[in-house]
């Protein structure tokens, strides 16, 4: 019997038809765990927990009257002691903005000079902190975070005007530069590396202890009322700040809203991704009920004398199954352990070298259950309807 059922599964004239169908099946199947993967990871990028503050960047509102009259748009001792004490405030703490004169400059194959300017704030804001970002007295080496978004100046505005090559994340993160900082009559070259990337604070930064030193050697000013603070807002108070912002006439920087957009946006594309995979799925679940039907038609008479010999129909069913299952489960080999594991390792190689974000480098368990489920499902309906047709074969 098993010869005589592996017969009518394998060298039946329709498998060509089958292996049609498989192959639509494989590319619905990658089409929406891909999208699942993506969805899942770009959500986990831009929805922090529920439990977990917000980090806003605040700068007071400047109107014509402020120009006229020469105001200062700074934040003074008061106006940071009365932010500090407002119930939905964790934690605000000023910019520390660079007092000297900074040059970076660079020889070799991509040679530039450009005027500079360093802020800080503490460790505990940074999106993350990257190796080599310690800095004390004596060290030569200043390590820099530079925003996302002034590499996209550099790339898509001030290079191509100025003739320059564009500079991929990956290649800022190996070059080394000089810096030259001077002030009170005196200077010194240091040496300078771009070790991370911040994608949500727009400003270049250095650690909190070297511009300290910078500033108390050779700041050659007094520091006047920062500008813009790092507020941290406690978990669920962003309705009550944005009120209270409005009120006292305070900016807040729109990145956070901006990413919320794309996340959305991307949501959006994946998820109609997803749903041309599940209709790919759902094609060729109807292709293999009329593949088993055709299979079924032309292999009457050997199904037939298997009935008239006493096997019952779930028998056969199931064993017409085994074979159609060990060909899915090819398939879904090929799909999650070939095409899906290359697409996420790709992935994740373009967005850590090329953008600096880190995702999940694995495939997502909540992918391999939908796939597990998925497979479970198209099993379950063409064992149904393979045992329909041979109920009505007798």
């Amino acid at each position: 019997m098993h010869v005589l059922l592996r017969k009518i599964f394998i060298h039946s004239g329709n498998r060509w038809q089958l292996l049609l169908a498989g192959f639509g099946f494989a590319v619905g199947f990658w089409l929406m765990l891909s999208s699942l993967q993506v969805y899942i990871q770009v959500q986990k990028l831009m929805t922090p927990p529920e439990n977990a503050p917000q980090d806003v960047i605040l700068s007071k509102k400047i109107s014509l009257g402020d120009v006229l009259a020469d105001a200062k748009a700074g934040f003074g001792e008061g106006d940071i002691r009365q932010l500090q004490a407002q119930p939905f405030v964790e934690q605000s703490v000023p910019f520390l903005s660079s007092q000297f004169e900074i040059w970076a400059y660079a020889d070799g194959s991509i040679p530039f000079a450009t005027e500079m300017f360093f802020e800080a704030i503490p460790d505990a804001f940074l999106d993350t902190i990257p190796d080599g970002w310690r800095w004390s007295p004596g060290n030569n080496f200043v390590p820099i975070i530079l925003s996302r978004d002034f590499l996209n100046l550099y790339n898509f505005g001030y290079a191509p005007s100025k003739g320059l090559p564009k500079l991929p994340a990956s290649m800022v993160g190996i070059l080394r530069f000089k810096l030259k900082i001077s002030g009170r009559g005196g200077s010194e070259v240091l040496r300078g590396k771009v070790v991370g990337f911040s994608e949500r604070i727009p400003t270049i930064l250095v650690p909190e202890e070297f511009l300290h030193w910078a500033n108390d050697k050779y700041g050659t000013k007094a520091s006047p009322p920062p500008t813009r603070l790092m507020t941290r807002l406690k978990a669920g108070t962003q309705a009550q700040a944005q009120q209270y912002f409005d009120m006292a006439d305070i900016e807040v920087n729109q990145e956070t809203m901006r990413l919320r957009y794309l996340a959305d946006l991307g949501g959006v594309i994946t998820g109609l991704i997803g749903v041309l995979g599940a209709a790919f799925l759902l094609l060729t679940v109807m292709l293999f009920m009329m593949n088993f039907r055709l299979i079924l038609a032309e292999a009457k008479q050997e199904v037939d004398l298997l009935l008239y010999l006493g096997y019952r129909h779930t028998h056969l069913a199931q064993h017409l199954m085994y074979y159609f299952s060990i060909f899915l489960l090819i398939i879904t080999f090929v799909v999650v352990g070939g095409g899906l594991y290359w697409f996420v390792k790709q992935l994740y190689h373009y967005l850590n070298t090329q953008t600096g974000i880190q995702v999940n480098p694995s495939i997502e368990p909540l992918v391999l259950l939908v796939g597990g489920i998925t497979i479970v499902v198209i099993l379950l309906i063409n064992y149904l309807a393979t045992l329909r047709l041979l109920q009505r074969s007798r």
